[in-house]
């Protein structure tokens, strides 16, 4: 083989082995509430917004409200769920008060859950025999928001 072979080879080999090294290191895992309070890393939770803790302070610009554990025993909620204040440092999503779960995205601090990113699940609407509007929890629809840098 000759050099410039050689070069090219390394080249590649070494962006490959950067991507893989930057995949890996910034995968962030989905954990329960409990495992989020006692990690330390960037994780991501999920779980029902307490729409009666939801306050938005404008000076700072940041939202905080509670978010409760999601299971499969009750509506959706568990009989006695885990909580955690989520602090979220921007706007408040045009279809939040909409969400029928949402995804946090972040770390766990010494006030709460700073997201850096919310992902908001709200439901597809669609009309109903009746006419009544209906939600159909099959088609949802997802929309991320990010915390401005």
């Amino acid at each position: 083989m000759n050099a410039k072979m050689m070069i090219g080879l390394l080249l590649i080999a070494s962006f490959l082995g950067l991507g893989v090294y930057s995949f890996v290191d910034h995968q962030v895992a989905s954990v329960s509430i409990a495992q989020a309070k006692d990690s330390d890393k960037t994780v991501q939770i999920q779980g029902v917004v307490d729409f009666e803790t939801v306050n938005y302070d404008v000076d700072k610009k940041q939202m905080t409200f509670d978010l409760l554990e999601k299971s499969e025993t009750t509506n959706g909620i568990a009989e006695s769920p885990e909580r955690v204040t989520i602090i979220y440092p921007g706007e408040i999503p045009g279809n939040f008060d909409q969400a029928t779960s949402l995804t946090a995205i972040g770390q766990i601090s010494s006030d709460g859950f700073v997201a850096e990113t919310i992902l908001v699940k709200c439901p597809s609407k669609y009309q109903g025999e009746d006419g009544e509007e209906e939600y159909d929890t099959d088609n949802m629809e997802t929309k991320a928001y990010s915390a401005p840098s």
